[in-house]
């Protein structure tokens, strides 16, 4: 017998803490913003500079913690209402604890130039899968961070690589033909678009296998995979 996902949400449920969020985004970026424009003056002494980086950087990671708790708020708001045959979904999750995981993983990622990054969002999902319960159960995040951290390097990182050198060889090329008559921004437009599409191309290995990462969910006796093959896909 087939089950089917039904959910029951309104805007009624939730406005409020999306408002509150909102207004406190506006509050903390438009500072931001205005540091930013300063900090890019001219004639700035290094002191004002420094002291407006700090200010940015503070409300940076304001603007984290609080977008990580108020997901929190609202995850709590949203899963009572997705229901599955006549059981329903609830979600534990803390804002204080998803907020300190969230600023720590930033920081630990920056400090590793990003190295630290897929066990920063294998964390992530893992807690918002161990704190959602359906009839009962909770279900447990199976991606392993290193095996993500290989789709990264291969799947992201050689195709970039590819096409820095492959987009440098073309505008190169352009340059050259034009030489005295001046650069043909219609065709230089051109080949950067066509190199973005071609860059998409490269990609799709590496999206399509962070789909199986994350899809890859053990629930009681079963586990919730993507079973998707890659070029139908």
């Amino acid at each position: 017998m087939k089950e089917r996902f039904s959910c029951s949400l309104t805007g009624s449920l939730w406005w409020k803490p999306y408002l509150l969020l909102l207004a406190l985004s506006v509050a903390i970026i438009v500072p931001m913003e205005i540091a930013l424009f300063k900090m890019q003056q001219p004639g700035q002494s290094p002191e004002l500079a420094l002291s407006a980086f700090l200010f940015v950087i503070v409300l940076a990671i304001l603007v984290t913690v609080i977008s990580a708790a108020f997901s929190m708020i609202l995850a709590r708001i949203m899963a009572p209402t997705v229901a599955l045959g006549s059981a329903r979904f609830t979600f534990d999750g803390k804002p204080g604890e998803y907020a300190k995981m969230n600023l720590s993983g930033i920081l630990l990622s920056i400090l590793t130039l990003g190295f630290y990054g897929p066990w920063y969002y294998r964390n992530v999902i893992a807690y918002c899968v161990s704190h959602t319960e359906y009839a009962g159960t909770r279900g447990k995040f199976e991606g392993k961070a290193g095996k993500y951290l290989k789709y990264i390097l291969l799947g992201l990182g050689i195709p970039i690589v590819i096409w820095v050198i492959i987009l440098s060889a073309l505008v190169a090329g352009i340059m050259m033909t034009a030489g005295d008559a001046g650069l043909d921004m219609s065709s230089l437009m051109t080949v950067t678009l066509v190199s973005y599409a071609f860059l998409f191309l490269l990609m799709a290995p590496f999206i399509f296998l962070t789909y199986k990462w994350f899809v890859n969910i053990s629930w009681k006796t079963g586990v919730i995979s993507l079973t998707a093959r890659f070029f139908p896909s």
